[in-house]
């Protein structure tokens, strides 16, 4: 458990960092189309690196977290709708420093819990050899969301993004495989993403 707090806070300790710098010297960037996705794609991947021995359950977590937030990052239209979530437009003029940091850093945090099923779910599953059936179940439902929201792509703006929420509550399901208290400790992750998916049908 020791090991799994010193592995999220140091992912933590990464995220912050790189926001507050794009929040000084680059704002623009920090709430940028691609800045959501490649945070998650950060997130996954600096809790796989600290594996000594990836499980295959710990393979699985990573390479949904990293497509997911590649799409995310490649399709330029979530963080736009995060954005309007929080507050942020990608196409305003760059705010004071001081709120450009404070909105950065809001930003990474809200992805931080966002993404902790996948940051938890890596760690813990490094001594978990075997994929399981309710991990299998997670790699469903998470195919599923991507499905969908590769359809909603195509259609106009300002209908919730159930297929971005059906992702994480797929990825929070496989994670859960690897331990009740990962479930227990992680659910406010597809709760978030939930809310950012109804906030997203005002957004146009």
């Amino acid at each position: 458990m020791a090991i799994v707090l010193e592995s999220v806070i140091a992912n933590a300790a990464i995220l912050l960092g790189l926001a507050l710098i794009l929040g000084v010297f680059a704002p623009r960037l920090a709430f940028g189309q691609a800045a959501w996705g490649l945070g998650i794609v950060l997130l996954a991947g600096a809790s796989w690196f600290q594996l000594a021995a990836p499980a295959p359950l710990a393979n699985q977590l990573a390479g949904m977290a990293v497509a997911w937030g590649l799409w995310v990052a490649v399709s330029g239209r979530f963080t736009a709708q995060a954005s309007g979530a929080m507050g942020v437009s990608a196409d305003e003029t760059s705010p004071p420093i001081m709120q450009a940091v404070l909105r950065a850093l809001g930003r990474a945090l809200l992805l931080f819990l966002v993404a902790s099923p996948v940051q938890y779910g890596i760690i813990q599953a490094s001594s978990i050899e075997p994929v399981s059936g309710l991990s299998l179940v997670g790699l469903g439902i998470y195919v599923l969301g991507f499905l969908l929201d590769g359809l909603r792509a195509r259609r106009t703006a300002g209908r919730a993004r159930w297929g971005m929420a059906l992702i994480w509550w797929g990825l929070w399901i496989a994670a859960a495989s690897a331990g009740w208290w990962v479930a227990a400790w992680t659910a406010i992750g597809p709760i978030l993403a939930t809310w950012l998916a109804l906030r997203a049908r005002s957004v146009r």
